[in-house]
């Protein structure tokens, strides 16, 4: 009998290293290779979609694994994504965006399909088209799965500013609309009724529903049309600039510019605002361009001189705190012909080229290198994103 008994019990725990050993493997396979694997049988099924598996997958594929580049391009009526490998810098073949169309689409957003990143979390990318009628998805390029996002709340506004990111409290991906109100608001709804100024509203994917959030009324700021934030560790911040006094030279306005970090706290619903160093100059006064991204988990400024061609990039050690502002390093002198910064990427900054065509990754150490492998055709790349692939599900009821 205890040789029977020994055999179980041994027989037991080899069952157990085996499912182990197999969850180990599993979790450190691509999202292609997985979703395939579900039809092996009904176990695995059940592990691939359980939210452990899930979490698990995200966590270990993030840890062994460089994010890579996504990117979107149109030419003509056609949207097509494409995804630069981080190692080798391989451009995996162009893949048809399907558009999302909702009821209030005007005919010229569905006719005129002209998609925005609005940010990329956990393998979830938020996509817009047209903010001012709502036209917005959240969209999984590795599963294919896509939710189109209902209505805002606030219909009669003008949308300034615009982000996603993750609340980790409540493990919910939330996407961002800061409004402009006009003067056509709507009065007869008190929940809606505003004075002029700034109201930031979220979307929830976990409620599928929007809510507004009062800690951005009443603060003297102004964004730049089409503002996109940035998120890491829990918060999402935009760029900013508010009018303070200056009465340094009299013969002027007693008034400057000056830009700003405008940071929320996701989890807890708060406004932390972080000025920029004074060695960086603002946009307003200075003619220079201010860009905020995201390096090595932190929030961080490229700063665009028009003059020289050269961008700055500093980098904001903790959110709130003027003096952990840290200069890295200095891109350039560039061509006139390179635009904007689309992303920071590989320890550097990767521009559009939009005369020639191509995508340049300028590093640290100051050396140009230009990414091959993008067919030379006449499309308008629209817009670019670090990305990490994963099995967040869009739907929790079972539902594609």
């Amino acid at each position: 009998m205890d040789l029977i008994q020994a055999k179980s019990e041994a027989k037991r725990r080899n069952n157990i290293v085996s499912e182990e050993l197999e969850i180990e493997i599993l979790a450190r396979l691509p999202v292609i290779s997985l979703l395939r694997f579900k039809c092996v049988c009904k176990s695995w099924r059940s592990l691939i979609s359980s939210p452990f598996f899930i979490e698990k997958h995200l966590h270990d594929c993030n840890s062994i694994n460089n994010p890579n580049l996504l990117f979107i391009t149109k030419i003509c009526d056609r949207v097509n994504w494409y995804s630069m490998q981080y190692d080798t810098m391989f451009i995996v073949s162009p893949q048809t965006l399907q558009v999302i169309k909702t009821q209030n689409d005007p005919p010229r957003v569905r006719d005129n399909w002209w998609p925005q990143i609005l940010g990329s979390c956990n393998g979830l990318v938020c996509l817009y088209c047209n903010v001012d009628y709502g036209n917005g998805a959240i969209w999984n390029p590795a599963t294919r799965e896509t939710k189109a996002l209902p209505c805002s709340l606030i219909q009669q506004s003008l949308i300034r500013a615009a982000g996603f990111g993750f609340d980790a409290n409540n493990n919910d991906y939330k996407v961002f609309l800061i409004h402009l109100f006009t003067d056509g608001a709507d009065d007869d709804d008190e929940e809606l009724s505003k004075p002029e100024g700034f109201q930031l509203e979220y979307y929830s994917l976990r409620t599928n529903s929007w809510k507004l959030v009062n800690e951005i009324q009443g603060m003297d700021l102004l964004f730049e049309d089409g503002t996109i934030g940035a998120y890491t560790n829990g918060m999402i911040s935009w760029l900013a600039y508010t009018e303070e006094e200056d009465y340094s030279d009299p013969e002027i306005w007693p008034f400057t510019w000056r830009d700003e970090i405008i940071s929320f706290d996701i989890s807890n619903e708060v406004i932390i605002r972080t000025p920029l160093p004074n060695n960086i100059g603002s946009h307003a006064v200075d003619q220079s361009v201010n860009h905020v991204r995201v390096l090595n988990e932190s929030f961080a400024v490229v700063s665009d001189n028009f003059h020289d061609c050269e961008f700055d990039i500093w980098v904001l050690r903790e959110v709130g705190v003027v003096e952990s502002w840290t200069k890295l390093f200095t891109v350039g002198p560039l061509p006139h012909s390179v635009p904007d910064p689309l992303v920071i990427w590989k320890e550097g900054v990767v521009f559009w080229n939009r005369k020639d065509k191509e995508l340049i990754l300028y590093d640290s150490a100051n050396q140009q290198k230009s990414c091959a492998g993008i067919p030379k055709r006449q499309y308008q790349l629209t817009d670019a994103v670090i990305y990490r692939e994963s099995l967040v599900p869009l739907f929790t009821d079972g539902t594609t």
